[in-house]
């Protein structure tokens, strides 16, 4: 089955990159993945600043650490598709480098829903605080404590 992608991909990556080189010209094709594999090195680079702006949407708790992870990986995948020859690999790789459409794919295809890992407790409920609890033990529970034993 991956094959077949494989193949579905290469054709329509054969096809938008000669539709490319008749408006373009092949010195446009080759200007343009010299360009763009020069901004994936330079994205891979500084990867760690792009992590740390990450870091912070987790610790301000505008993203789960499950997408923060699925937006790493995509944005690292995105650098190297730039790195890479061709116009959909290309469009594939600056697509990943931004924030919310990293989101959307991770949510979509990589994060399992949570209505799928549903489990029942009686205890507990779906919106229900924590209470933080003391307890204090009786001084009579204590004395008959001690002399059961």
């Amino acid at each position: 089955m991956g094959f077949l992608f494989f193949v579905i991909y290469l054709f329509f990556e054969i096809l938008v990159s000669y539709l490319f080189i008749q408006i373009f010209t092949p010195l446009g094709f080759f200007l343009e993945s010299v360009v763009t594999a020069i901004i994936g090195i330079l994205l891979l680079r500084d990867f760690s600043i792009s992590m740390l702006w990450d870091i912070q949407l987790v610790v301000n708790r505008e993203i789960t650490p499950e997408e923060f992870i699925s937006i790493g990986i995509l944005r690292f995948v995105g650098a190297i598709f730039l790195i890479m020859p061709g116009i959909l690999t290309d469009i594939l790789g600056t697509i990943f480098q931004f924030p919310w459409t990293g989101q959307w794919f991770a949510s979509h295809f990589l994060i399992p829903k949570n209505s799928t890992n549903k489990s029942f407790s009686p205890h507990s409920s779906v919106n229900s605080d924590i209470i933080d609890a003391e307890i204090i033990e009786d001084e009579e529970s204590n004395r008959l404590h001690k002399e059961n034993i």
